[in-house]
C-alpha cells in the first residue's frame, strides 16, 4: 500500500467533457505533469461574458467619477447644491463596487479556465484510470479520473498478536518476504504500532519498505520479521558500525584489542544514527566505526584510546 500522503485520487475541478487523457495506466509521471483536460469552451464563454460586464462597469465608473468631479467644481463655485453632489458621490460608490464585483468574477472565471487542466500533485505512477476521453465529469470527487501513487514510498500493513504487539516499537528494523516473489526480501522499518486489538484478536503494524531499485507492485501479500528486544537487553551502536552479511543477517566488527572480530548480531530500533543491538553484543564491547565494510576477521585495527 502507498505511504500516507503519497497517493492521490485526481478529479477535475470544473464540470465538463474530458477532451484529452494524457496518460495511460502504468505510466510514470512527474509532479505537475498533465493528466487530463476538460473542455474549455464553456469556461472561455463565461470568461468572455464577465470581461464584457467588467468593461461596462469600468466605463460606468469612469463616467460617475467625471460627473461627481464636475459637480464638485460647481458646488465650490456656489452654482450646484451639496445634496446633488452627495447623490452623485453615492452613484460613484455604487459604480466602484460594481467594478470590484465584476473584477472578482473575471478572476474566478480565469481560475476556472486554468482548472480545465488536471495535473499530477506528485511524482508517481498511474495505477488506475477511472475515466476515458469523451466521458463527462462533474467537477467533484464523485467522478474521479485516476489514481496516482508514489511507488518509492510503499508500506506493508501487517497484523500481530497481542504478545508481539507490545514488543514492537516504531523504528525497529524488519525484513519482509513476499509470497508472490520467491527469494525476494526487502528491508523495512516499523512506522506505526496500532493501539488496539480488533475483533479477530490481532493488532496492526505499519512498516515502511525500503525496496531500493526493486519495483514492487501494489497489493502484494507479505510476511514481516521484526527485530524486537526485551527491556534493558539491548545496547546501541553507531549505525555505521552495522553491515549486511547477506540475506537477513547483519554483523558488526568487534575490536578484540587491536584485532578485528566479525560477529553476527540481531538489531532492533534504528534512530538518529544509532542502531539497537538486541543480541550478539554486550555492553562495554568496542566496535569498529571506520571502513567497516572492508574489515575482515583477524585484521589489525587501530583502537582509539578510551575517553576518561
Amino acid at each position: 500500500m502507498p505511504a500516507p500522503d503519497r497517493s492521490a485520487t485526481l478529479s477535475a475541478q470544473i464540470p465538463g467533457r474530458l477532451v484529452r487523457l494524457a496518460v495511460r495506466e502504468g505510466d510514470d509521471v512527474e509532479a505537475g505533469s498533465l493528466i487530463a483536460e476538460v473542455e474549455r469552451q464553456p469556461a472561455r464563454d463565461a470568461l468572455g461574458q464577465f470581461q464584457a460586464v467588467l468593461e461596462e462597469a469600468i466605463a460606468n465608473r469612469n463616467a460617475a467619477r467625471t460627473e461627481a468631479a464636475h459637480e464638485q467644481a460647481l458646488v465650490e463655485k456656489g452654482i450646484a447644491s451639496r445634496r446633488s453632489l452627495e447623490s452623485l458621490r453615492a452613484a460613484q460608490a455604487r459604480a466602484e463596487a460594481a467594478v470590484s464585483a465584476a473584477s472578482a468574477q473575471v478572476h474566478a472565471a480565469r481560475q476556472g479556465l486554468a482548472r480545465a487542466a488536471v495535473r499530477a500533485p506528485m511524482a508517481g505512477a498511474i495505477v488506475h484510470l477511472q475515466r476515458r476521453e469523451g466521458e463527462v465529469v462533474d467537477g467533484t470527487p464523485a467522478t474521479p479520473i485516476c489514481d496516482v501513487v508514489d511507488m518509492s514510498a510503499l508500506e506493508l500493513a501487517a497484523t500481530a498478536t497481542p504478545s508481539d504487539l507490545v514488543r514492537v516499537r516504531p523504528g525497529q528494523l524488519a525484513r519482509v518476504r513476499f509470497q508472490a516473489l520467491e527469494g525476494v526480501e526487502v528491508d523495512a522499518s516499523v512506522r506505526i504500532v496500532g493501539r488496539s486489538v480488533g475483533a479477530n484478536g490481532m493488532g496492526q503494524v505499519w512498516l515502511t519498505l525500503d525496496s531500493g531499485t526493486l519495483q514492487l507492485p501494489l497489493g502484494l501479500l507479505g510476511t514481516a520479521s521484526i527485530a524486537v528486544s526485551a527491556p534493558n537487553e539491548a545496547v546501541t551502536v553507531p549505525a555505521v558500525s552495522v553491515r549486511s552479511a547477506g540475506g537477513d543477517r547483519v554483523e558488526v566488527v568487534v575490536c578484540d584489542g587491536s584485532v578485528a572480530r566479525v560477529r553476527d548480531v540481531q538489531t532492533g530500533r534504528r534512530e538518529d544514527g544509532w542502531v539497537e543491538v538486541t543480541s550478539g553484543l554486550t555492553s562495554g564491547e568496542r566496535v569498529a566505526i571506520d571502513e567497516v565494510t572492508g574489515l575482515e576477521d583477524g585484521a589489525t585495527v587501530d583502537v582509539a584510546p578510551e575517553t576518561p
